[in-house]
């Protein structure tokens, strides 16, 4: 920022710039600059309500329960106790694909134990819970994904589980220069189009 200066000698003025200055130079007084109001907004698109027993105000797109909220070091999922699905943020799925927190398919897993009951995984078109968009559809190996590329992945019941063991099968060491490494490329390939399909950006 520039400094201010005397609009009459051109001389860089000292102190408060919402105090009446003088130029130390010519003695011009100075009136103050009007001050600018720099007013942060954040605009909040969806409010999650969670109540103390970590009960959401966002509703599972198979059965339309509530979702209950779990914590990983890594992220944050959303669990239905009544059909076992799970949905991940976009940011929680990421971690999931790139195999980083395997404590998000352990809380998956358990959120799929603890079901009441078995809805049904008919292909039907599903709505997003944050924003209420209809789910897209993306392909993991022989698993069918209902995706918003805005919010987040619903992963059904077991599915993340699936998921997780797809990527850790394919997943070969990088410092192989054999056929291995050849195998590993074209699983990053693999795992990129997976990331465009989902509409992840690096």
């Amino acid at each position: 920022m520039p400094a201010a200066t005397c609009p009459r000698c051109g001389a860089p003025l000292t102190g408060s710039e919402t105090l009446k200055r003088v130029c130390a130079f010519c003695h011009t007084e100075v009136a103050p600059a009007q001050a600018e109001r720099v007013v942060v907004r954040e605009i909040v698109e969806r409010v999650v309500l969670v109540d103390t027993t970590g009960r959401t105000s966002l509703a599972c797109p198979r059965c339309s329960a509530p979702l209950f909220e779990g914590r990983t070091t890594m992220a944050l999922l959303h669990g239905c106790g009544a059909c076992g699905g799970v949905w991940l943020d976009n940011a929680g799925t990421r971690c999931v694909l790139g195999l980083v927190d395997p404590q998000i398919v352990a809380l998956a897993d358990r959120a799929s134990d603890a079901a009441a009951r078995t809805a049904s995984t008919e292909r039907r078109a599903l709505r997003c819970p944050v924003g209420g968009e209809e789910l897209g559809v993306a392909a993991v190996g022989d698993v069918e994904l209902d995706v918003c590329a805005l919010h987040g992945t619903w992963f059904d019941k077991n599915e993340l589980h699936r998921v997780w063991a797809l990527l850790v099968d394919q997943h070969r060491p990088a410092y192989d220069y054999g056929p291995a490494a050849a195998q590993a490329r074209e699983d990053e390939r693999e795992a990129r189009a997976i990331f465009g399909v989902l509409g992840f950006r690096d």
